[in-house]
């Protein structure tokens, strides 16, 4: 918050984020019964304030994980700097992006229930290694170094994360319900208790996300020794 330029960038790219997602939920948005995961209920009438609300929802969601991220970091994953070193060559990472297009296209085109766990991994195989070869922070980089405590820190904020927003979920009037093709009557909460595998990587694809699009409006990447977690190392 010492720096509300980037804060507000921050939300931003939140609010854009999740509005990709709600188009991979809902694909052909022109037929409302098509949302195909989450399905919202009870939602103000008026379609201004519906969206004022879906963007002021969506703008917290980045930040939160992100925040909490560093927390974990600061207070769990301090000593995970030292671990072992995945290196993956640049044809290996090649592959991964191919894979990760793919799996971007797929679930779009052929809309279906069961491609849920793509959506959630699909842009980590297309966005980290090109932030890597781009020379931005990423979750390759740090791997490559054998320092885990980005990746640790995210995964984790991710599950608590979506334990919260779960919990929260639960009691509230305007609500989201969930379809899963797998185990969907098994919950906690309104989610299927499979579905929490979700929100680990979730948290790794939004920042993954945010580096790519952070970096299209600065030149070069910087404070690459230091210890933040958003553009930095």
């Amino acid at each position: 918050m010492t720096d509300r330029l980037e804060f507000t960038i921050l939300v931003v790219i939140s609010i854009g984020g999740w509005w990709l997602f709600e188009f991979y939920n809902a694909p052909r948005f022109w037929k409302s019964d098509l949302e195909l995961w989450w399905h919202y209920h009870n939602l103000e009438p008026n379609p201004y304030l519906r969206r004022a609300g879906y963007d002021w929802a969506f703008g917290t969601i980045f930040p939160l994980m992100f925040l909490t991220a560093e927390f974990f970091r600061e207070m769990i994953f301090r000593g995970s700097e030292r671990g072992p070193k995945v290196k993956l060559s640049r044809p290996v990472l090649g592959v991964l992006i191919v894979l990760g297009v793919v799996g971007a296209i797929v679930p779009i085109v052929y809309p279906s229930t069961w491609f849920a766990p793509i959506v959630w991994l699909a842009l980590i195989l297309l966005i980290d290694p090109i932030n890597a070869l781009r020379g931005w922070p990423s979750i390759t980089e740090d791997l490559a170094r054998g320092d885990w405590r980005r990746l640790l820190s995210l995964l984790a904020s991710g599950l608590f994360c979506g334990i919260l927003w779960e919990f929260f979920n639960f009691w509230a009037l305007s609500k989201w319900t969930y379809t899963v093709p797998f185990f969907g009557d098994i919950k906690i909460f309104e989610m299927p208790v499979l579905g929490f595998l979700g929100f680990p990587p979730f948290a790794v694809e939004c920042w993954a996300m945010y580096i790519f699009v952070r970096s299209l409006l600065q030149p070069r990447a910087r404070g690459k020794e230091s210890g933040e977690i958003f553009l930095r190392t």
